[in-house]
């Protein structure tokens, strides 16, 4: 009877710790998969041509990619968001006017707005002016508790750049025709 409680005893405990290892492998597995598909993600969001950047709940930044450093011409700074639009030089499209922390695009999608396409100029740490377009979501949980924010930033300097140049030089068209139908119509007059 001793010999069929110790039994028991030690098939219960061998029972516990095949359970235990399963599933410490199983965890360990799980994690490892986790990781690789975080890892798989960072690359392909750090690769692509739109700046991409994230924050969490409370608005610190979690991501900031290389085209966001690019278009910024700086790195990410744990700076509250009222802080933002100085910081990363954040305008409206004017260039000139800074935006408020209500305006910014990732502030507003971290609030549950959705944004499309909202237009910012950035001007580079180097100076450079970029106009981008913006598009942001909050990002949430099943439960729809808002985890954070994340922008995308779509660099349209070079399309803006030669919309204008193409608005000059129709400008320009039209100024030389008026003047060339000013001339014919003098020398018309003067005949």
């Amino acid at each position: 009877s001793d010999l069929d409680e110790d039994g028991k005893t030690v098939l219960g405990f061998c029972k516990v710790m095949r359970e235990g290892y399963s599933s410490t492998k199983e965890e360990e597995a799980s994690h490892h998969a986790r990781t690789e598909e975080r890892s798989f993600l960072g690359a392909v969001l750090e690769s692509v041509e739109n700046g991409i950047v994230a924050c969490d709940p409370d608005g610190k930044l979690t991501f900031f990619n290389a085209a966001a450093r690019a278009i910024h011409g700086c790195e990410e700074q744990p700076l509250p968001s009222a802080q933002w639009a100085e910081h990363y030089r954040l305008y409206r499209s004017d260039g000139a006017t800074l935006l408020a922390e209500s305006e910014l695009p990732l502030y507003r999608a971290l609030r549950g707005e959705r944004v499309d396409s909202a237009r910012v100029t950035v001007l580079s740490a180097g100076g450079k002016r970029h106009d981008v377009e913006v598009t942001g979501r909050s990002m949430r949980d099943a439960e729809g508790q808002i985890l954070g924010a994340v922008i995308s930033m779509n660099d349209v300097s070079a399309v803006r750049a030669a919309s204008a140049a193409r608005d000059e030089t129709i400008y320009e068209q039209g100024k030389r025709i008026a003047a060339e139908a000013a001339e014919d119509r003098e020398r018309k007059t003067q005949a």
